[in-house]
């Protein structure tokens, strides 16, 4: 008979958490949502700065208020995999 060697990968979970933990990271990181008001802020911008979360947000809503009125065949197609983002 043959010999198993059943030994938990340990290495492996952590490899999996880290390189998950960090591409979670540079998502947000890279998110225009997130970054865009520091750039503004830091050149002097404040009111653009300010502004760029809610128009990001009315522009989320209006996509999805008013996507049927352009265009009525996305309406009724699954264009998106997921949910659009919430504010």
């Amino acid at each position: 008979m043959t010999e198993v060697n059943a030994r938990a990968p340990g290495r492996a979970y952590r490899v999996l958490l880290t390189q998950g933990t960090l591409y979670t990271t540079g998502t947000q990181l890279a998110n225009v949502s997130v970054v865009l008001p520091f750039i503004c802020a830091q050149e002097g911008y404040y009111w653009a700065a300010a502004l760029l979360y809610p128009a990001y947000c009315v522009g989320i809503v209006g996509v999805t208020h008013w996507r049927p009125t352009f265009s009525p065949e996305l309406a009724t197609s699954n264009t998106w995999s997921s949910p659009p983002p919430r504010c």
